[in-house]
């Protein structure tokens, strides 16, 4: 294999492989060595290993100068002290490749094993050269690996995860073509695939390749590339196949349940809101009935029976509220209306409608200039109006101070409204969002508790969320997040 085949090898191979120059300059390196080392550089390729990774050991600079004479060595569980002072062990195997019969370089597989089970299957051969240290990780890759020759596309090489996905043994593999083993049209699919990676030069992506094996249909993510000669010319097909079977099945099922769940959600608003709105009528008739009550026959109540019929009159004032309350929440976030929205001329019809509350509280709500958004208007004046109005609802002694900000995030916006209130006991915590769910019960505090529930309705309904934190030393904050670009 020619060092342009090894390099194109190393850069479709998942496992944490880097190949190196005799410098230690990077000539290419593996996607998995890229996440297992979590390094930040898009492209190593042409700069320094040891510039690169800091503080490496001393034997491991020493590993490699004996790579470079033809030694391989390795180490199953290396301890690693980072400049950090924590401690990482390293699996790693430093080889040489020979180019011209000459030693070009090294081959470098290192892994971080600190919180993994070591591969059941260990690297046998200290003195393994790169074509043998290859075929060792392919073997062992949980994906099916497999080669084929251009002039027949018979298969020359498959690893044990195609047999055990395909259910056939690599000797009834070897030398035989897809015709051999699966439909004819399935085999017109993979041969034409075939013949257009030959006839390229770059990784052909298969998203889904359905294939019948002696288990039954399986769904595989597959990728091919043309392995060539010095003279430019295909000799071989590269196959990688990830079975996504599971995967597809997973996400099919979470789509269905997704759209359930929507449906679930549409009927049960649906039923909110006429039942709210069917029970209005009654309860219209009731409080007619009472008024006349009152008329007629107060006169003829005692102390008792006017304490009764004030208990009955406030029931149904309170029916009434809360009637109002379902029919609103139901309502809310039905039609969403997108639009560039300039949050300060939601603050300033905001503040209008709070005007008489604002001054007979003697609050003070501060805010910089805020941003223009893409959201609903009519669904963040509600959710400003409710934010603003439950903080002076439950103020404290002092004046209601309320302080509104907001952080211009990477594809969303955070804003928290700061307040001086009375606070939100320990109890509460995981039910202030819920509906009907009241955080104080002073016959001061009126109202249904419904309106935290409303503001939780609105930002997820626009792909956000919210949440409250204690301030530490009086009063809460309320944090919600909106997406810049919504669904």
């Amino acid at each position: 294999m020619n060092r342009d085949s090894l390099i194109r090898m190393i850069e479709m191979i998942p496992v944490p492989v880097a190949i190196f120059d005799r410098n230690m300059n990077y000539l290419a390196a593996s996607t998995g060595w890229y996440e297992n080392h979590q390094l930040t550089e898009k492209n190593l390729v042409g700069k320094n290993h040891y510039e690169i990774v800091q503080d490496i050991p001393e034997k491991w600079k020493l590993a490699h100068q004996s790579a470079l004479k033809g030694i391989t060595l390795r180490d199953e569980e290396d301890e690693w002290i980072k400049v950090d002072g924590t401690k990482e062990y390293v699996r790693w195997l430093a080889t040489p490749w020979f180019m011209d019969q000459e030693i070009g370089g090294i081959i470098l597989y290192s892994e971080l094993v600190t919180k993994r089970v070591v591969r059941e299957e260990e690297l046998r051969n200290k003195e393994m050269q790169a074509s043998q240290f290859l075929s060792t990780i392919v073997e062992n890759l949980p994906d099916m690996i497999f080669v084929k020759d251009a002039k027949d596309l018979r298969f020359v090489l498959f690893n044990k995860a195609g047999e055990e996905l395909l259910g056939h043994k690599r000797e009834d593999l070897i030398g035989k073509n897809d015709y051999d083993f699966f439909p004819e049209t399935e085999a017109d699919f993979f041969t034409q695939k075939d013949r257009e990676v030959l006839s390229g030069n770059e990784v052909v992506d298969i998203p889904e390749e359905p294939i019948h094996t002696r288990f039954g249909l399986r769904i595989l993510h597959t990728k091919k590339y043309p392995l060539k000669n010095e003279k430019g010319e295909s000799v071989y097909l590269l196959g990688i196949s990830e079975d996504i079977t599971d995967k597809k099945r997973s996400d099919e099922l979470f789509r269905k349940q997704t759209f359930d769940l929507k449906k679930s959600n549409e009927d049960l608003e649906q039923f909110a809101y006429v039942a709210s709105h069917d029970l209005q009528q009654p309860l219209r008739t009731i409080g007619s009935f009472i008024q006349l009550i009152e008329k007629k026959y107060s006169q003829y109540f005692d102390e008792e029976g006017k304490s009764y019929f004030n208990y009955v009159t406030g029931s149904v004032k309170d029916m009434h509220s809360l009637i109002l309350d379902l029919l609103n929440y139901s309502r809310t976030g039905r039609d969403i209306e997108y639009q560039d929205v300039d949050l300060n001329l939601v603050m300033v019809h905001v503040l209008q409608n709070l005007k008489k509350l604002i001054e007979e509280n003697n609050t003070i709500v501060h805010y910089d200039q805020l941003p223009v958004i893409r959201s609903d208007q009519t669904m963040m004046m509600q959710l400003f109006q409710n934010l603003i109005q439950n903080a002076i609802k439950f103020r404290s002694d002092e004046n209601p101070v309320i302080d509104i900000q907001f952080e211009n995030l990477p594809g969303e916006w955070r804003f928290s409204f700061r307040d001086n209130s009375l606070g939100i006991p320990e109890e509460y915590k995981d039910k202030i969002f819920v509906i009907f769910q009241r955080i104080h019960s002073q016959p001061s505090h009126t109202g249904t508790g419904i309106g935290l529930a409303i503001c939780k309705k609105i930002v997820e309904r626009m792909g956000g969320r919210i949440w409250y934190e204690p301030n530490h030393d009086e009063g809460t904050t309320f944090f919600f997040i909106l997406k810049k670009a919504p669904l």
